[in-house]
């Protein structure tokens, strides 16, 4: 979770550096948080990780379409 929190910080003050050496370690595939997915995608685009950024795209897509995913995430509860 910590490393979640830390490099959504770092991207949404435009370090798209650190954010990306923090986020390197996450497995996108499992994040059920829309706003880290949305804060990563061009920070994944700035560092041409295309798998990390389609792996965002997919998730968010799927958290759109899951009728069960209508509250807060697990980080932001």
């Amino acid at each position: 979770m910590y490393r979640l929190n830390l490099s959504a910080c770092l991207a949404q003050a435009g370090d798209f550096s650190a954010a990306y050496r923090v986020a390197e370690s996450i497995q996108v595939a499992g994040i059920d948080c829309p706003h880290w997915l949305q804060l990563m995608l061009p920070v994944f685009a700035w560092a041409g990780d295309d798998h990390r950024e389609r792996e965002c795209r997919i998730a968010l897509d799927y958290l759109r379409e899951d009728p069960d995913h209508d509250g807060p995430c697990s980080r932001c509860e």
